[in-house]
């Protein structure tokens, strides 16, 4: 995702000037190569969290709707597990 506003923030790959952050470490990158650099050398998968903690003063409507997202997402397993569980005699 592009980041707005960052003016003077390095690349932690490269060290140029950083356009995108990761979701998932918050590490900045200037280009689809850094950005593939920083995965294989931190292991990171690029996505962010959902499950983890988000103190109420940082939580947004984005937060809400993914939030909302994973509910949806978990009743819907539920419900697809219990269609394809066998039925009893």
């Amino acid at each position: 995702r592009a980041a707005s506003g960052s003016a003077g923030v390095a690349c932690a790959q490269c060290g140029a000037p950083a356009k995108y952050t990761c979701p998932g470490c918050a590490r900045r990158t200037c280009s689809l190569g850094c950005v593939r650099a920083h995965k294989a050398v931190h292991g990171c998968t690029g996505k962010r969290d959902r499950t983890a903690f988000v103190p109420l003063a940082e939580f947004t409507d984005a937060h809400l709707a993914s939030d909302y997202t994973l509910l949806e997402e978990a009743a819907r397993e539920g419900d697809a597990a219990k269609r394809a569980r066998p039925r009893s005699a």
